[in-house]
């Protein structure tokens, strides 16, 4: 105490540096914190096999693949509203499209069965109308399990520009064609069943590299000759500059919203998905 009654200031100077210790420690704990109006960052949640393997099948059937996403020209965050929507459309409506699948399976057996039993009882008109019957009611199946699985469009739609919309409308319609020809606007109908025969020849990617486009005889042969992805047509859609630019948003957004379930076997999913 003496020593301090002798150094009045030596009081001031110890309280001085303690308080700048512990502005010092505020300042560093601030820094690591998240910034106001910010959050950090979260892990992505995890999603069951059956609803993943469910998301891959609807993708491919409605043109939903990052190619697709990449052509319509989504960015990562349109990407991400897509694939986030279609998520959350499956997680609410699984167990209708399990029914609705049952149902068309069950139909399809049936209508074998009749089948099978028809043809081995010739001028059996009873089982002739049986089987027009069973065959309707397989149609009716499918038909609403295509309607159940297209309520999700709007929703999808909701996401997108009008020209991309229009894209992706246009995919859908060519849907079961590889990439390049999926996104021509005006094919017709006996186009698109040449192109598929010319590549049903052969595995889609070689049928494309050998240029099989370019044999085929149709009315805009001039375009499609540019295989072996026909870039001149469509660069005037603005696909070919979509694909290059936004390949890597839509590969990200994917691994953002629908990260791989561990107990996912790949292969298994990719058989599924067919």
């Amino acid at each position: 105490m003496a020593f301090v009654k002798q150094h009045p200031g030596f009081l001031f100077i110890s309280f001085s540096l303690v308080l700048v210790a512990f502005v010092c420690a505020l300042l560093l704990d601030f820094g690591t914190a998240p910034a106001i109006g910010e959050t950090a960052p979260e892990e992505p949640a995890q999603i069951d096999s059956k609803t993943y393997t469910t998301v891959l099948q609807l993708r491919k059937r409605l043109c939903l693949r990052n190619a697709d996403l990449a052509a319509m020209g989504c960015d990562e965050a349109t990407s991400r509203a897509v694939l986030t929507s279609l998520l959350r459309w499956v997680e609410l409506n699984q167990q209708n499209l399990d029914d609705a699948r049952q149902e068309s399976a069950l139909a399809q057996k049936q209508l074998h069965k009749a089948q099978r039993a028809a043809r081995s009882a010739s001028r059996d008109y009873a089982r002739l109308d049986s089987v027009q019957t069973l065959q309707q009611d397989y149609i009716d199946s499918l038909s609403s399990e295509r309607e159940l699985v297209e309520s999700v469009i709007p929703a999808i739609e909701s996401c997108l520009t009008t020209d991309q919309g229009r894209i992706w409308q246009i995919a859908r319609t060519h849907n079961g064609l590889p990439g390049p020809y999926r996104y021509i606007e005006n094919l017709r109908q006996d186009e698109v069943r040449d192109i598929q025969q010319a590549v049903n020849r052969s595995h889609r990617k070689a049928a494309i590299a050998a240029g099989q486009a370019a044999r085929l005889d149709l009315p805009n042969r001039e375009m499609v000759s540019q295989a072996p992805a026909m870039p001149d047509y469509i660069a005037a859609d603005g696909v070919r500059s979509n694909i290059s630019q936004f390949s890597q948003a839509a590969t990200r957004a994917e691994s953002e919203v629908l990260p791989r379930p561990e107990s996912n076997d790949p292969s298994r999913a990719l058989i599924e998905a067919r």
